[in-house]
């Protein structure tokens, strides 16, 4: 479990200050442990000793791990390593913060590539989820690939959440809740710092981070990130920059009927994303070959948008920012989520071919990443 199927680059994280924000990362200091969540289901742990420039790490899902992966750190927080089990194919961190990897030998089959979003170990206990009130991003492995929505612990444990799947509505079902609001069964994890929940869609989760700020539940249906929500529906100041980024994309996907593997053609990779504007703020993207993911995307509050109805968006969700692309001919509809956590930016699309209920013939398109703010910008 612990995030989901995707990313194949690293893009070029920096700095600290009180989040991910700006600042040289520091070449020493004392070992810094993680927990990962991996995009397609795995869990992860990390353990980085930047003094003996010695990684560890081990997939928990699948077993593989390496006991010393040698590593020189730059300025800018990216990593150069040499992995003895060839897997990991990207390292970036944020010591203190968060570290990002990709990897191409996920799964049990040990042939699936994924991202990597590891937070920081601390301790963590049932009571903990009644400081979680966030608005959440979902990256899938499959089925759609994104959900957005809004997700509320509760005081020893358990959730109550809704959300939007815009995949959802290109079958014809309509949007349905992304979680039923129920109780869970919570345990602390072995080492007191993530927690078990039974119960979680379709069977165990596992929850790491911290509630207040950047939280995460692995799940066999994909990494969720919480975010913070913002005390009102403004543009956080401070956003508009560039950002180094990564991004695992999907096109052409489908998925042919119940049971039936989604297919499509997956690239995953380096981009770099840009925030613009003063009174209207936009998006753009553009990755690791050039090629336009995004190209100038208004953003607005994600409250602007009908999607509050039953079984949708539960509260306006300030700090979520979203765009509805339509086109008449061919029918298609995209949309793009947007959320800022400090210093960072982390994005969804979702492009249906076809109009809404088109049904399950109909092909999609969807990528997600994560960046953080170059300096300066």
């Amino acid at each position: 479990m612990f995030l989901v199927k995707l990313f194949n680059y690293i893009f070029l994280m920096l700095l600290l200050a009180a989040a991910w924000g700006c600042g040289p990362a520091p070449a020493g200091g004392g070992v810094r442990t993680y927990h990962g969540a991996a995009s397609n289901g795995d869990a992860f742990t990390f353990s980085l000793d930047p003094a003996a420039g010695v990684l560890t790490y081990h997939d928990l899902a699948n077993g593989l791990a390496s006991a010393k992966v040698l590593f020189t750190q730059a300025v800018d927080g990216s990593i150069s390593f040499t992995d003895p089990s060839r897997n990991l194919t990207a390292l970036v961190e944020l010591p203190g913060t968060a570290l990002l990897a990709t990897i191409r030998r996920g799964g049990r089959g040990r042939r699936t590539e994924a991202l990597v979003l590891a937070l920081p170990s601390r301790s963590l206990t049932p009571g903990d989820l009644s400081g979680l009130s966030g608005n959440f991003m979902q990256f899938r492995p499959a089925g759609g690939g994104v959900v957005v929505g809004t997700l509320r612990g509760m005081f020893g444990g358990g959730f109550q959440s809704t959300g939007y799947q815009p995949y959802a509505d290109l079958l014809g079902g309509g949007a349905e809740p992304f979680i039923q609001a129920a109780g869970h069964s919570v345990t602390p994890g072995a080492g007191g710092d993530s927690l078990g929940v039974s119960g979680f869609l379709d069977g165990t989760a596992y929850a790491f981070g911290d509630p207040k700020t950047l939280f995460a539940l692995d799940t066999s249906q994909g990494s969720v990130i919480s975010l913070p929500k913002a005390a009102d529906d403004r543009f956080p100041a401070g956003a508009v920059g560039t950002y180094s980024a990564l991004v695992y994309t999907k096109t052409g996907a489908n998925v042919a009927g119940p049971g039936a593997a989604e297919t499509g053609a997956v690239s995953t990779g380096p981009a770099t994303v840009t925030i613009s504007g003063t009174t209207t703020r936009a998006i753009t993207a553009v990755d690791g070959q050039g090629r336009a993911l995004l190209s100038s995307v208004p953003l607005l509050p994600i409250a602007s948008f009908n999607l509050t109805g039953p079984g949708e968006l539960g509260d306006p969700c300030h700090g979520l920012f979203a765009y509805q692309i339509p086109s008449a001919n061919p029918p298609s509809t995209q949309w793009v989520f947007v959320a800022f956590p400090a210093g960072g930016v982390v994005f969804a699309s979702f492009t249906g071919h076809g109009a809404a209920g088109a049904g399950p013939a109909a092909l999609y398109d969807y990528f997600y990443g994560v960046g953080v703010q170059q300096p300066g910008s």
